[in-house]
């Protein structure tokens, strides 16, 4: 099950639940005010590769110019 984050838009306290893939936000509530039904919102992606946590956003880049848009 995956963890999702939300936010609480009465008091804007930010928090997570682990909640089956598809599950709605209609049964839950703001842990700090009771608020029901929080905007979940996105988070990064982590993963754990070789004893080491990786984010779905490199700073790194194959190019050469150290991570920069350009």
């Amino acid at each position: 099950m995956p963890i999702y984050e939300y936010h609480c838009s009465n008091c804007g306290h930010i928090f997570e639940k682990l909640q089956a893939i598809g599950a709605d936000n209609s049964l839950l509530e703001c842990p700090e005010c009771h608020t029901p039904k929080p905007d979940r919102i996105f988070s990064a992606f982590a993963a754990k590769n070789s004893g080491s946590i990786s984010s779905s956003s490199s700073s790194s880049s194959s190019s050469g110019d150290g991570g920069r848009f350009t």
